[in-house]
């Protein structure tokens, strides 16, 4: 990742036991060269993530933004 020049979004979910929160911080902070890095967490998410999107919207919503505003990102 220290080598990646794009931009660099790193969605993490707030209760994940599987991939600690830890990794999340270490890619943004490794991303030295990146146009831009960010961290996101999905607050009260585990790692199943699709049991928290059931009956969630708002959290749909969250997700399918950050998306949107990574996706096809250039500058």
């Amino acid at each position: 990742v220290g080598q990646f020049l794009g931009h660099l979004t790193v969605i993490q979910a707030e209760k994940d036991h599987v991939v600690p929160y830890q990794i999340g911080e270490r890619l943004v902070a490794n991303a030295g060269s990146a146009a831009s890095a960010q961290g996101v967490v999905l607050p009260n998410v585990d790692h199943a993530l699709t049991s928290a999107f059931e009956g969630n919207p708002a959290l749909v919503q969250t997700l399918a933004s950050l998306l949107k505003a990574s996706v096809g990102r250039t500058k």
